[in-house]
């Protein structure tokens, strides 16, 4: 058992998940960790090939009855979800086989959408790509125990990286569910 295989995936994912917390730690982050979650209407999570992270995250909210979609940064629409994310996700009772691939150019951002991204350069990308925009932009891992905020692409790595890569999105997703219907139930 290799520690940073199967928790970081790589040495990259390693060192990148260390400097996404000096980042935190220095309030460069903060803009993208704190949230108004009476705005929100929609959960969208968002990651570069949208066949591994953002659908896993999708689906769970879909499958809590809460109004959500995906999108990657860097893909091509109408492509299957990765095998092994495939798998990986029916460990969790979630099905993604029916999942198909949505690029940016392809998706209509609404205001009242939250943006989860699984690293800090997708927030800034999102960021300087949607300039006028009011839809908040969000690191998912923000809502791990112990926060994550750098969440490694799992593609072409392991089962073991991507079981665990999972764990962290499907807790993220649920806590920030959580928080997101307390705070709906009070208005």
């Amino acid at each position: 058992m290799n520690y940073i295989s199967d928790h970081y995936a790589t040495s990259k994912g390693l060192i990148r998940s260390g400097l996404s917390h000096l980042e935190s730690l220095l309030g460069r982050t903060r803009e993208f960790e704190r949230v108004d979650l009476d705005r929100v209407e929609r959960l969208v999570f968002v990651c570069l090939g949208n066949i591994c992270r953002s659908p896993f995250g999708e689906f769970i909210a879909k499958n809590e009855s809460v109004p959500a979609a995906g999108f990657g940064l860097s893909t091509s629409s109408n492509r299957p979800a990765f095998k092994t994310a495939i798998k990986t996700a029916d460990k969790f009772d979630i099905d993604l086989s029916p999942h198909l691939t949505t690029d940016i150019q392809d998706f209509e951002i609404r205001e009242s959408d939250l943006l989860l991204v699984m690293e800090v350069r997708h927030a800034r990308r999102l960021k300087s790509l949607l300039k006028n925009s009011r839809a908040q932009i969000a690191l998912l891992g923000r809502w791990a125990s112990p926060r994550r905020l750098h969440i490694h692409d799992p593609f072409e790595h392991d089962e073991c990286y991507f079981y665990h890569c999972y764990s962290v999105i499907n807790q993220s997703t649920k806590n920030l569910i959580s928080e997101w219907k307390l705070c709906k139930s009070r208005t």
